[in-house]
């Protein structure tokens, strides 16, 4: 059985970082810091964690989900995470500058989520279903989420920061983003394959040289009448 190394590393290290509070405060997402060069903080600000509730939820999420895309024999596991990390980053830099601080892996588990449920869309009938009722489930929460201005987790009870949606979205685009890029080329080709009509290049060849066959027979024919 595979271990999924990516997931209980990128785990591993959220947790030792919420445990020892001076690696927080490098790596949180500061806005102020960001300004002056520390860019890295993008990045790694999803890392930090700014409530023990907010690690727990995020860290069993992310275990679940990364766990599952590891064991599908995911060879892009580690750039859906950071892509989703940068991107959501400076989305929270672009469009929410009243937020000087920002941490938690949500954003990296709704990238997660959606890209694997996206690529589930290609396998059997039951999973591709469930793949396509939770892209609808989280569609629907992040949308709850930007006309309410709460998360779940704000609104289960009160934690010590505020809600920020456009992360969310950040993962999710972001998973949309690399899936095309990793998967574009496949499905383009599986949509080729199945139009009617079409045929794959091994067809393609055995029609040529079944073609090629036919006219040495003709042409043997045609020189034997002659003869």
């Amino acid at each position: 059985m595979r271990m999924p190394l990516w997931t209980v590393l990128l785990c591993g290290i959220a947790t030792a970082i919420y445990l020892v509070p001076p690696l927080a405060g490098v790596a949180i997402y500061d806005r102020d810091a960001i300004a002056s060069g520390e860019w890295w903080r993008l990045a790694t600000g999803n890392l930090v964690h700014l409530s023990l509730m907010q690690l727990i939820l995020d860290v069993i999420a992310l275990l679940v989900v990364g766990t599952i895309i590891e064991l599908r024999g995911e060879r892009h596991w580690w750039l859906i995470c950071s892509t989703a990390g940068t991107v959501v980053g400076l989305s929270v830099y672009l469009t929410a500058p009243e937020f000087r601080y920002y941490g938690g892996l949500s954003g990296i588990v709704t990238g997660a989520v959606v890209y694997l449920c996206l690529d589930g869309l290609r396998d059997t009938a039951n999973w591709r279903g469930l793949c396509m009722f939770v892209l609808a489930l989280v569609a629907l929460k992040i949308g709850i989420e930007f006309s309410s201005g709460d998360t779940l987790l704000t609104v289960a009870g009160s934690q010590p920061f505020e809600a920020v949606p456009v992360s969310h979205l950040a993962g999710a685009c972001a998973a949309l983003f690399v899936f095309i890029l990793t998967r574009g080329k496949q499905l383009i080709q599986s949509s080729r394959a199945s139009a009617p009509g079409s045929c794959s290049a091994g067809e393609e060849l055995a029609l040529g040289n079944h073609e090629i066959e036919e006219g040495k027979v003709t042409s043997a024919k045609s020189f034997s009448k002659n003869s």
